[in-house]
């Protein structure tokens, strides 16, 4: 009879992963390094305002309205966000999130652009 023998089995080792050098952005002159910091100055969301930022045309002291589930909703504009049943809220969409009890976007919730 033969004598079976276990073979040894070599366990290859994964390669190494080659990453591509990350390139860097040379500024070409520091009036370009100023106009870029404006740039990203002028995108920062300001620490606390609203977070509706003026992109919604809304005036403060407007209403909202909305019929939802056999109710009628009304929603203050504040200078600063939303007051809707005594509460003040800083965006539409949490406004909509209370009112429905689920995510969803204030602007397409009140159907306004």
């Amino acid at each position: 009879m033969k004598k079976q023998t276990k073979k040894s089995v070599v366990k290859k080792q994964p390669k190494p992963v080659q990453r591509k050098p990350v390139k860097t952005l040379e500024v070409s002159s520091p009036a370009v390094t100023k106009e870029f910091a404006l740039v990203l100055q002028s995108e920062q969301p300001t620490a606390g305002k609203a977070t509706r930022q003026g992109h919604l045309p809304f005036q403060p002291g407007e209403l909202l309205t909305r019929h939802f589930q056999g109710a009628d909703i009304e929603v203050k504009v504040l200078e600063d966000g939303f007051l809707y049943a005594g509460k003040e809220y800083k965006s539409l969409t949490a406004v909509a999130v209370a009112i429905t009890g689920y995510s969803v976007s204030g602007p397409a919730f009140f159907k306004v652009k």
